[in-house]
């Protein structure tokens, strides 16, 4: 896979994301994910708020109403471009184009402040998962 993410003020000032991807073999329906959204605490630490178990993204898609996080981050992602939502997920070239992550997306009772959430992608290989992609993204919440 390759992928160039750029990051940018639009006309409004709002800050968005596009993101070009290209993935050169399909991946089979043994794909997970990982996610933990954590707020800044200090300069250099951030602690953990909500944290995922591993799960299974194929079985996510079928039924996203089993993760409200990852929901609405897939169905706000859906919004800006041409994503990977099935499986098993198919080589190709996927793209995000001005993504912002809208206030209604996010839950009335989060607090303002930054934060940091961690994606991590493995597969399953004989009786372990193997990490095949790690990704940070970096936001502030304001009131």
């Amino acid at each position: 896979m390759t992928m160039k993410v750029n990051l940018k003020n639009n006309t409004n000032g709002k800050p968005t994301v596009d993101l070009n991807a290209e993935l050169f073999v399909d991946i089979p329906n043994e794909l997970y994910i990982n996610n933990i959204i954590s707020k800044r605490a200090s300069e250099l630490e951030y602690n953990a708020l909500i944290k995922t178990g591993r799960i299974n993204l194929c079985d996510f898609f079928k039924n996203p109403n089993r993760e409200p996080f990852l929901k609405v981050l897939i169905s706000n992602l859906g919004k800006y471009g041409r994503m990977m939502f099935d499986c098993p997920v198919k080589k190709g070239k996927y793209y995000l184009k001005d993504f912002y992550m809208e206030a209604s997306a996010l839950p009335s009772f989060t607090p303002p402040g930054d934060y940091r959430i961690d994606f991590t992608v493995s597969r399953k290989e004989k009786d372990a998962y193997v990490q095949i992609y790690r990704m940070q993204w970096y936001a502030t919440v304001i009131n």
